[in-house]
């Protein structure tokens, strides 16, 4: 509580127990030995392939169970001659199907209006693909006819192109014949097909892409797209049956995800063909042979005889070659799919991991009870909860926590969660305390949050313990021995040593609260404080001419604003902000809405049109300080915390001498302002310096300012309280404001700079990267610079980015004609997939303690650019990245020899980063073997020629 101390000076004393709560972040951080938690529970479901690979972008892949035709044929007993290949195809993404299939017809109807005269002219005039189209918009599609390259594009909807009787080929021929001028009652007789279903044909093309899938002869009978027959289902429209000819394989998949033109079909296909055959292999065989049991090449091989008769063998292949077209489960409303395991056994007091026993059950015909599920209440609301005695944790599903926006407590160690299946693992990263009720229970309980199929909750051993609960089969029934929770005490339980984040969240949530109130007394308004006082430094606004008169312009405020305008010009008059007062030149003020989110009631923002005054004022400089810097120091501290300032530029007076020149021109006439101003040209100068002033003696030790966010970093949190109350007395000594909704103090995930700060290191903000990814494409210069800027302020964190830049940068010339080429598409594209792909990468910065793994710089060059990586690690393959580099070469530089472009590669990138290697010792690594000879030549590169290198490099050869 505030205690009275000092002249007009509230003194707050923060009471708290730090070393047990460093002890509990500690004990929370060790917690190697029981990594990993145990839910039993098998779960019987159809082949659908659920593990989190990467068949396209972040989803995982899609679609139904895979199945065999029924065909006698289809087994020729076992033959040798039949081999089998187990490696999965190379990645292949579906792309765009509209386009596709719009340029596979358009080229197949290969003359149009208007081609005789320039088909015969030259092969360069008939490329081998004329046309490409691609997606502008969310609507619409382009046409390039390489033909016709000098001509304007053809724009085409996309409606059109998944309208099942759109004809193209006639479309676009009377879009030529038109633009040729040649008579519209002119026909064209060429009969072309309509473009049917788009994806079905581009599903087709692309599973025929000669790879080489599991269970292909070497001599195939299909050498064309025709092996696979993909077609909607006439049952499901959103499904769509592909069959395989040569493998007699049947499956099926979503329209989702044949929409989708980052799904890797190829990759997936090659998974469904050998969880197809794993079914009848195991159906055949049993699911319990040895690994030396190779389940494809055993299909087609001579059967043993010791492991069964012949005869028997037959009719079994017989029997179940029927049952192969089974491989998809069939639903039965009668029977859950799912079962727990109710049984595990662990040794006493040692838990080696707390288990998650999932599996599927092959055998297509197997009657199962069903599992005991319960209806709770979480916060309120009725979710369906499994109870399993298999698991050794409750958990709720992540889908329920985010719907009923429950509080996440993130975990200091991801807990894993493994499952009885060899190599089924996910972490536990977050978990929730939520208000349970089941019957008599009221109470709050804690959850941990994994994604959870086909259940909202499971109530583990925790539960089952706490409130002794018993649990029967047949019939389903479960018995609440105690409506409270009892302590977890006695000899069988073990205590999960992670479990001690949620305490420490605790105690941190309560210091977090304490700095809260210590710093809210700073929280207020502009409109809610007095004039600021004049300080040591105050703005100033020198004129370059003072008798140069400014464009009169009214300023109006609208009417659903007026009321907030008339609320703030009063709470500015009577605190002494603004001043009414006559002035022979004065700039308007604009009275715009803020942006806001759909639903919020709109808000008033003034801002002053200060464009003309600027150009009459002198600049005045205060650089801002380096952000990498500031990134770097804020991630390796343990603690931090962030507060902004509350309306800043409303708490900096302007020198009374130069008050006149502050004139603007509101609604209600002309007012002067002593404070200063939004879009001032000197305004970021004077706040920084006034910032860098007040914490000097601090700045790069434990604090670092960037404009109006003051960021706060300590090793231990003893040192952290003590720094955040010396900087919020400052504050309140100087009389500058902080915005309530600003203050983050303790956090574990800092917004700051375009990036994140988390334990991990830095990375991009995925808000910024999902808008890169989502750009149009350019169509005119101001576009297109406006993507490049966008892509440069996150070229530190994306690897290779500047090469495929550097193309598209020739265009932003204002000499130089906008001319959009397959090139710059290409390039356009490759730049949104490596901002992807380094969407959730994390840099480390580097440590410079004598204990602390080697410094790497690896680097390589190629005739178009260069690019190297800065890392820390005893293996530079396996070791943290600190920084990216990456250039595009001039074309001076790409005729040099291969020697200096991979010289060049190197001595660019420590120079581009010679702020966190010069002075150290680090080992540079290259593919050029040539360059390990360098440090030792009698006659080398002239040192005007190129800068010396920064700290002292090792030079390492081989990748």
């Amino acid at each position: 509580m505030p205690q009275a101390g000092g002249s007009r000076m509230r003194n707050y004393n923060i009471e708290i127990d730090v070393q047990e709560t460093e002890r509990l972040r500690d004990l929370a951080d060790t917690t190697e030995q029981l990594d990993r938690l145990t839910i039993g529970m098998v779960d019987l479901q159809d082949y659908e392939f659920t593990s989190e690979d990467d068949d396209y972008g972040s989803d995982s892949g899609s679609g139904s169970a895979p199945s065999i035709t029924e065909d006698p044929e289809w087994i020729p007993y076992r033959d040798h001659s039949f081999p089998y290949d187990f490696r999965l195809p190379l990645q292949e993404e579906l792309g765009d199907g509209l386009a596709a299939k719009a340029e596979a017809q358009l080229s197949y109807w290969s003359f149009y209006p208007g081609d005789g005269y320039k088909s015969t002219r030259d092969d360069e005039c008939c490329p081998e693909q004329r046309f490409h189209v691609y997606q502008t918009g969310n609507d619409m599609y382009v046409i390039m006819d390489a033909l016709w390259l000098d001509e304007d594009d053809t724009l085409v909807p996309k409606s059109d192109l998944e309208n099942p009787d759109f004809n193209i080929c006639h479309w676009y021929g009377n879009v030529t014949r038109a633009r040729k001028g040649w008579p519209p009652n002119q026909a064209i007789t060429r009969s072309c097909l309509c473009i049917e279903d788009p994806y079905a044909f581009n599903a087709e093309r692309v599973l025929f892409s000669g790879r080489s899938y599991p269970g292909e002869c070497s001599n195939p009978t299909f050498t064309t797209r025709h092996r696979f027959i993909v077609s909607k289902s006439v049952h499901d429209p959103n499904i769509y049956n592909i069959l395989d000819q040569e493998l007699r394989f049947k499956t099926t998949i979503t329209a989702e995800s044949l929409q989708n033109p980052r799904f890797n079909i190829v990759k997936w296909y090659g998974k469904r063909i050998v969880q197809g055959f794993t079914a009848f292999a195991d159906a055949l065989y049993g699911p319990d042979s040895g690994p030396e049991d190779d389940f494809m090449s055993s299909l087609f091989q001579e059967v043993d005889p010791e492991q069964s008769e012949i005869e028997y063998q037959v009719n079994y292949l017989q029997e179940l070659n029927a049952l192969a077209s089974r491989t998809e489960m069939e639903e039965n409303g009668d029977y859950e799919l799912v079962i727990g395991l109710h049984g595990q056994q662990v040794e006493a007091g040692t838990y080696p991991a707390i288990q998650r026993s999932s599996s599927a059950v092959k055998d297509a015909k197997r009657f199962i009870p069903k599992p005991v599920v319960i209806v709770v209440q979480i916060n309120g609301h009725p979710c369906r909860a499994l109870v399993d005695s298999g698991s050794l944790g409750d958990f709720i599903s992540s889908t329920i926590a985010e719907q009923l926006r429950v509080q996440h407590i993130e975990l200091a160690n991801p807990v894993g969660v493994q499952l009885a299946v060899q190599g089924s693992r996910t972490k536990i990263n977050y978990g929730a305390r939520v208000q349970f009720n089941y019957q008599k229970v009221d109470e709050q309980r804690y959850f941990d949050i994994i994604n959870i199929s086909n259940f909202d909750v499971i109530l583990g051993t925790p539960f089952l313990y706490q409130h002794q609960v018993s649990i029967g089969l047949n019939p389903s029934r479960i018995v609440i021995g105690s409506d409270e929770a009892l302590p977890l005490r006695g000899e069988s339980v073990t205590t999960l040593s992670s479990r001690s984040m949620a305490v420490y969240e605790e105690r941190i949530d309560q210091v977090r609260q304490e700095l809260v109130d210590y710093a809210k007394p700073l929280c207020k308004k502009a409109s809610e404080t007095p004039l600021p006082p004049l300080c040591a430094i105050n703005h100033r606004i020198p004129l370059i001419d003072p008798s140069k008169k400014y464009t009169w312009r009214p300023s109006r405020c609208p009417e659903p604003l007026l009321s907030q305008w008339v609320d703030k010009r009063n709470d500015y008059v009577n605190t002494g902000r603004w001043e009414p007062s006559p002035s022979f030149n004065a700039v308007p003020m604009l009275c715009i809405p803020k942006p806001s989110k759909p639903g919020e009631p709109v808000r008033l923002r003034t801002v002053v049109d200060l464009r003309e005054r600027n150009a009459n004022t002198r600049k005045m400089a205060s650089p801002l300080p380096d952000m990498e810097g500031i990134l770097r120091r804020v991630s390796r501290a343990k603690y931090r915390s962030i507060i902004d300032g509350q309306d800043p530029y409303e708490q900096i007076r302007i020198e009374p001498d130069d008050v006149p020149n502050s004139a603007m021109i509101t609604p209600n006439g002309t007012m002067l302002s002593h404070v200063m101003q939004q879009g001032d040209c000197n305004a970021v100068a004077t706040f920084q310096t006034i910032m860098v002033s007040l914490f000097s003696p601090y700045i790069g030790k434990w604090i670092d300012i960037y404009l109006d966010d003051i960021l706060i970093y300590s090793g231990t949190l003893e040192e952290h309280l003590k720094h955040v109350k010396l900087v919020i007395d400052t504050l309140r000594k100087e009389k500058f404001f902080l915005s309530e909704k600003k203050l983050h103090f303790l956090t574990r995930e800092m917004k700051v700079l375009g990036r994140i700060i988390d334990d991990e290191g830095i990375r991009m903000d995925p808000d910024k990267v999902d808008s890169l990814v989502r750009w149009k494409t350019a169509t005119n210069r101001d576009l297109l610079r406006g993507f490049l800027g966008s892509a440069g302020y996150l070229a530190d964190d994306i690897d290779r980015v500047r090469i495929p830049m550097g193309i598209l940068h020739g265009l932003t010339g204002d000499t130089v004609p906008f001319r959009w080429e397959y090139t710059h598409q290409r390039a356009f594209q490759d730049i949104k997939d490596l901002a992807m792909r380094c969407k959730d990468h994390h840099r480390k910065p580097l440590i410079y303690d004598k204990e602390a793994p080697p410094i790497n710089v690896v680097t390589d060059g190629c005739g178009t650019g260069i690019a190297g990586v800065v890392s820390q690690g005893d293996d530079w393959k396996t070791a943290a990245v600190a920084a990216f580099f990456s250039a595009k070469l001039n074309p001076a530089q790409q005729n040099y020899p291969v020697h200096e472009i991979e010289m060049l590669a190197g001595v660019e990138t420590m120079m581009r980063h010679r702020d966190i290697l010069q002075g150290i010792r680090f080992r540079w690594y290259t593919d050029h073997k040539g360059l390990i000879h360098l440090l030792k030549q009698k006659n080398r590169i002239k040192q005007s020629d190129n800068p010396p290198f920064p700290g002292n490099p090792r030079v390492a050869w081989g990748f």
